[in-house]
């Protein structure tokens, strides 16, 4: 590809992790990340009483989603419309 310089992600992308504290009376809408770059999709709603999690992060229409193997324990993104 010519034309393109490589740069590191930190140099063009910033961390924007949105924290939503999980309310017991609430139901989440969950999202999953499929492999290979090839989209999110929808998950079953989650309600805030059936969950162990105390934080869900949620996910914004500027977001880029990327999988990470460190980060397999961390909960999809709850959206936001």
């Amino acid at each position: 590809m010519t034309g393109w310089q490589q740069v590191p992600l930190g140099n063009v992308l910033h961390l924007d992790l949105d924290k939503v504290a999980v309310n017991p009376a609430t139901d989440y809408e969950m999202v999953g990340v499929l492999s290979f770059g090839r989209g999110l999709f929808h998950r079953e709603f989650v309600n805030g009483s059936s969950t162990s999690y105390k934080t869900f992060y949620r996910l914004g229409a500027k977001h880029i989603v990327m999988m990470s193997a460190f980060r397999l324990g961390r909960r999809t993104c709850t959206v936001k419309r």
